[in-house]
């Protein structure tokens, strides 16, 4: 068993080297140190939490992240060193141990369990202070990760798939006097909605209040 164990982590290490140093040589062509820095912070990512978390929360993100989590953590670890090879990603922030990466885009987001993505305008990026990171549209995206945790290997069947499916889809419907965006009513998205509400009501002490009706909670 202890060997079994050994090798899926030597497995997770390997991948995410040889990732580093194709991020190096992407790196040099495109005369892009940060494509080489952020590769490393996501590889460190795999197996580092924050350093003002306490060790045992630490260890259960961790074994929920290449455990439990493993299926989405794999799929999203690539996608990030992908979006990163071409030069998206501007910067990189940590909540509750989940990796949320900002990029070059226009108002999307998509979670893979740990790893996040959430796309802005590179001028709004660039304006953004630590305290500005709590928008609405990365708070929805950490929900989602929360509820990773829960579902674990169910996660990209029973929300991951459905959700892009259903946001490429689009659509709007009226619902209680008010329209909304098809997408955003869908369980999977709510139930992301309410998870966030409740850790940011706890850790932050805000109430869920977001302007229009983008995020609503039922």
């Amino acid at each position: 068993m202890w060997r079994v164990l050994g090798l899926y982590l030597l497995l997770w290490f390997v991948l995410g080297l040889v990732l580093v140093l194709v991020s190096v040589l992407v790196s040099i062509v495109r005369k892009q140190p940060s494509i080489f820095r952020f590769s490393v912070d996501l590889f460190k990512s795999l197996w580092w939490i924050q350093g003002n978390m306490h060790l045992r929360r630490c260890l259960i993100l961790f074994l929920l992240r290449l455990f439990w989590e493993a299926p989405q953590s794999f799929a999203g670890y690539l996608w990030l060193n992908f979006r990163n090879w071409g030069g998206k990603i501007k910067r990189m922030e940590f909540e509750d141990g989940v990796m949320i990466v900002l990029s070059e885009g226009n108002y999307r987001g998509v979670s893979f369990g740990e790893f996040v993505e959430v796309q802005l305008p590179r001028d709004k990026i660039r304006q953004m202070s630590r305290s500005d990171m709590k928008c609405y549209l990365i708070w929805h995206e950490f929900g989602h990760s929360l509820d990773s945790r829960r579902l674990g290997p169910f996660y990209l069947p029973v929300v991951g798939i459905p959700s892009v499916l259903s946001a490429v889809r689009g659509g709007r419907v009226e619902k209680d006097g008010k329209i909304y965006q098809r997408h955003s009513l869908r369980t999977y998205e709510m139930r992301a909605n309410r998870l966030a509400a409740r850790y940011m009501q706890k850790h932050y002490g805000k109430a869920w209040q977001p302007s229009g009706n983008d995020y609503p909670l039922s």
